[in-house]
C-alpha cells in the first residue's frame, strides 16, 4: 500500500511504501474460539486478544454488549500483557481499546483505506464487520518511544495528561509532533509496524529540514 504525506503541496510530498501486518489478523481470527480468549502479540508493543461470539442474531451483535463470562475468559490477560512491557523503561503505558466495538463510532484515519479494501480473507472481513468475533487490543508505546529516540528524536510526556510529544532540533528551528495519538492509531488499528511509523516521521523531519535550508539560502 502507498501512503502519501502532503507537506506543502504536491512538489513536497513524500510517499512511504510498506506492508501492514494484516496477515497477522487473518491468522488471529482463525484461532478464535467461543470458550476462551485467544492472544496474539504483533510486533513489540501490540497485543491482540479476542473471542468468537456465541450464536446470536446480527441485531444483537451490532447493538453491542460484552460477551458472557468475561472474567473467566480473561484469566490469561495479565500474563500475556507482560510480553509487551519494556524492561527498565519509565515509558511503559498500557492503552486498551476495541478493534471492532459496535458501541464506538467508526472513523477512518486520514490517508487510510477502509477494511473492505485490506488484503484480508473474506472470512476475516465478515468476522470483523458482522461481529462474529470480538477483537480488542493492549498497546504499550514504550517500544515506539525507544525507537524514536534511537532515530534522533526527543520524546517527552505531555504535561498533565497521557501521551507523548516528539521533537527534533533542526538548526535554529524545532520540528514538533504535539501528540503521538495518530501514529499510535496506525499501529493499533491499521497494523503498521512501529519501524514504518519511525520511517514516516524521519521522512517528514527530513523534508522539513530541506525546506528550512532552502529558505535560509534565499
Amino acid at each position: 500500500m502507498g501512503y502519501v504525506f502532503e507537506l506543502s503541496g504536491p512538489e513536497s510530498s513524500m510517499e512511504l511504501r510498506h506492508n501492514p501486518r494484516t496477515e497477522e489478523l487473518n491468522v488471529f481470527c482463525k484461532e478464535l474460539k467461543t470458550s476462551t480468549f485467544a492472544y496474539r502479540k504483533i510486533g513489540d508493543g501490540l497485543l491482540l486478544f479476542g473471542t468468537r461470539t456465541a450464536r446470536r442474531s446480527l441485531a444483537s451483535k451490532l447493538l453491542g454488549g460484552a460477551p458472557p463470562r468475561w472474567t473467566e475468559k480473561l484469566q490469561g490477560l495479565a500474563h500475556e500483557a507482560q510480553g509487551i512491557m519494556k524492561q527498565k523503561s519509565s515509558d511503559n503505558e498500557i492503552v486498551i481499546g476495541a478493534f471492532n466495538d459496535p458501541d464506538i463510532e467508526y472513523w477512518l484515519a486520514p490517508g487510510m483505506a477502509p477494511i473492505l479494501f485490506w488484503p484480508l480473507d473474506t472470512a476475516t472481513i465478515g468476522d470483523i464487520l458482522f461481529h462474529d468475533a470480538e477483537i480488542y487490543f493492549q498497546y504499550n508505546p514504550a517500544h515506539l518511544v525507544a525507537k524514536l529516540w534511537r532515530a534522533g528524536f526527543d520524546v517527552t510526556r505531555i504535561p498533565g495528561q497521557r501521551g507523548f510529544k516528539v521533537e527534533k532540533t533542526i538548526g535554529d528551528a524545532i520540528f514538533r509532533v504535539e501528540s503521538l495519538d495518530y501514529y499510535m492509531h496506525l499501529v493499533t488499528r491499521e497494523f503498521w509496524d512501529e519501524e514504518a511509523v519511525v520511517e514516516a516521521l524521519c521522512g517528514v523531519a527530513q523534508s522539513a529540514e530541506q525546506a528550512i535550508l532552502l529558505r535560509t539560502r534565499k
